[in-house]
């Protein structure tokens, strides 16, 4: 027991406690950002939620299955990520997608031990050793993977730096073991390590060139051809799952976009080599390595693009062009050593950390400007009372609203049909589909789609928002296709709505009328046109007049509203205008008037129509009884943040109805 304890000691002794805090601040910070962004609702299920849904299948028996394109399909029938089985246990511990992207972000830090080691063993200098890997933990290309959502490309760089790592010191039992983990973790990381052994090969280290060869071969193509097709029987008309469809997915219109894309490809590829650009001339056989390893990914015409810089695929570049960085201080630092392609193509009289010095730095410019995190001076910088960058981390008071709605009132496990954004949050249950694909040959059918679940969640005041031009950009009618096409069926009705959240169900099998009349909100419009002059009580610019207002208690907390508005001749109908009601002073107690959004929109109004609506309203617990303004706005749906429903987008002014006494009735105004 005392040796043990004696070479603890010693071991924590010679640690080099300085590299632990250069690995473990910026590993916090991006697992902090990770999870950030899910709980501020950003992420959305390309990816995160995909890989949640698949690794939670994983627990309860399933292998890696998750819904795509209105299929269940298992991960093992398209990337074949066989690393998320040893994921699984973990995630049975702890199911929430917030522990994958730790996962990712602590693995990620992790890979930067064999690079400091290598450094340090090869180098001689503790100095150069630190500077490296910090080179790694701020490389643009590898941050803006480990904050993309949840890929097993990322998963791969750490294990290929262990495996770069054992390749150097001959441990060829733990150089086998890193290299099995880092194909494992997605089908296409065969090719890189199929480059990689290839290199090795022409490098004059034949015999480690042809196993590395050998293996990523056997095994890209035992996953290929072998477990992929197994897997892909049960997946659908989904144009991945076939070996020809894979490819064309990926690459089939390189052509046909080159002319519009080449500038932006050749612009991503300096951005990816921009940091190693001091040094390439020092180790121009790794910098030739890299460059192959990321022209796929350069080529690729996937949607996306999957050739966009912050795409996660040039994680497994990251690795590569580390060895970049290293080579080339082998080269200036060590006495005997020798470029080894091309001969002797650089002088060795520049002081090696000149260059070491250079490439930080444009480490940290090139992160500072192309990663979103505290670094990048645009991450500060406020617009509108808004952050420009920190928005994709930023939690506002109704994501809890959402924590909470989601958790009250859409059932676990049953079949979904979500918002793409909300999607994440309910991946724990078979069957998760959303209105959107990536696949060009294949368009979602709603009513297919509606067919197969049993609820549809939705956010009609869509608060995603993103930076564009000088300031955010959002989309409030990002959900409203969604919205439109549950509102068509006759067999859903609405059940709940909170604050623009809105859960319709498919009415369950034998449920008589009044039942189900009692479980839905009923939401429903006439409209006729007046051929004689309405009075209005109040006017929304000249688009809209209100004629009439009356609310209805009808139950406990629940209430019945109608609206008679007039079109006027300022209506115009290129632009969808929206209602809302709201009690005054009272934080998330907007009522988006669903009529007049999905079953009779603006769109389609004429001056002088005479539109009805008619909507139930159940108002949440924490509403304390009491009176209450009411308050009702129309807004514009084209106007960039439209979802705060405020002076950017209201049409005229917002107008008091009456007053609400919740527990009692209604006074109109």
């Amino acid at each position: 027991m005392a040796a043990v304890v004696h070479r603890y000691k010693e071991a924590l002794r010679r640690l080099d406690w300085v590299l632990v805090a250069c690995i473990v601040l910026p590993t916090a910070l991006l697992a902090l950002l990770s999870v950030m962004r899910y709980t501020a609702y950003t992420a959305n299920m390309f990816d995160l939620g995909h890989m949640a849904q698949a690794i939670w299948s994983s627990t309860q028996g399933r292998p890696l299955e998750f819904s795509y394109h209105g299929n269940v399909v298992s991960r093992l029938a398209l990337h074949a990520e066989l690393i998320y089985f040893l994921i699984t246990p973990l995630y049975a511990l702890f199911p929430s997608p917030i522990t994958l992207v730790v996962i990712q972000a602590l693995l990620f830090g992790l890979g930067g031990f064999p690079l400091y080691y290598l450094a340090r063993r090869r180098i001689g200098n503790i100095h150069a050793a630190r500077v490296i890997t910090l080179i790694y933990l701020f490389f643009p290309a590898a941050q803006n993977a480990v904050l993309f959502d949840f890929h097993g490309d990322t998963l791969a760089m750490p294990l290929m730096m262990f495996m770069l790592e054992a390749l150097d010191r001959k441990a060829w039992r733990a150089y086998g073991v890193w290299l099995l983990l880092a194909l494992s973790c997605k089908l296409y990381i065969a090719v890189p390590l199929c480059a990689l052994g290839a290199f090795l090969w022409l490098m004059g280290r034949r015999r480690v060139g042809a196993v590395t060869i050998l293996v990523a071969m056997v095994w890209g193509l035992t996953v290929f051809l072998g477990i992929r097709p197994l897997f892909a029987a049960s997946g659908g008309a989904v144009q991945q799952l076939t070996a020809g469809g894979y490819l064309q997915f990926y690459f089939g219109r390189f052509f046909e976009d080159l002319a519009s894309t080449w500038f932006l490809r050749l612009a991503t590829a300096i951005a990816v080599f921009a940091p190693v650009i001091p040094v390439v001339m020092y180790a121009p056989d790794w910098a030739l390595l890299a460059l192959g390893v990321a022209l796929p990914v350069l080529l690729s015409s996937g949607p996306g693009p999957t050739f966009y810089y912050g795409n996660h695929r040039y994680a497994i570049v990251t690795p590569f062009l580390m060895m970049v960085v290293f080579n080339a201080i082998v080269y200036l630092k060590v006495p005997g050593s020798r470029l080894t392609v091309f001969g002797r193509t650089a002088r060795r009289s520049v002081p090696w950390a000149a260059p070491l010095v250079a490439v930080a730095l444009m480490t940290l410019l090139t992160n500072a400007g192309l990663v979103n995190t505290p670094l990048n001076p645009r991450f500060w910088r406020r617009l509108s009372g808004q952050e420009f960058f920190s928005w994709a981390y930023t939690r506002t008071a109704r994501d809890g609203v959402k924590d909470q709605w989601l958790v009250a009132n859409v059932p676990d496990q049953a079949p979904l049909l979500a918002s793409t954004i909300l999607a994440p949050h309910l991946a724990h249950r078979r069957e998760l589909h959303i209105m959107f694909s990536l696949d060009e040959t294949v368009t979602p059918d709603p009513n297919e789609l509606l067919d197969k679940v049993d609820y549809v969640v939705l956010d009609g005041l869509s608060d995603y928002v993103g930076p564009g031009g000088d300031g955010l950009m959002g989309d409030v009618t990002y959900d409203w296709p969604l919205l439109f096409a549950a509102e068509s069926r006759p067999d859903f009705g609405l059940i709940s709505a909170r604050d623009g959240l809105l859960l319709f169900q498919k009415r369950p099998e034998g449920i008589a009328d009044a039942s189900w009349a009692e479980m839905t909100l009923l939401h429903s419009v006439t409209f006729e046109l007046e051929p004689s002059s309405v009075a209005t009580q109040a006017e929304f610019s000249d688009a809209i007049g209100l004629v009439e207002v009356a609310v209805t208690p009808i139950g406990a907390r629940r209430y019945r509203f109608q609206y008679i508005w007039l079109a006027l001749d300022g209506i115009r109908q290129q632009e969808a205008l929206f209602a809302v009601t709201q009690l005054a002073d009272v934080e998330h107690s907007r009522m988006l008037h669903v009529p007049t959004v999905a079953i009779h929109p603006t769109t389609v109004w004429t001056p002088g129509e005479l539109v009805t609506e008619t909507f139930d309203v159940a108002l949440p617990r924490d509403v304390v009884p009491g009176a209450y303004t009411l308050m009702v706005g129309w807004y514009d749906s084209t106007e960039s943040l439209a979802y705060a429903t405020d002076e950017h987008s209201r049409v005229g002014d917002t107008v008091v109805v009456g007053t609400l006494d919740v527990g009692a009735s209604f006074q109109g105004k």
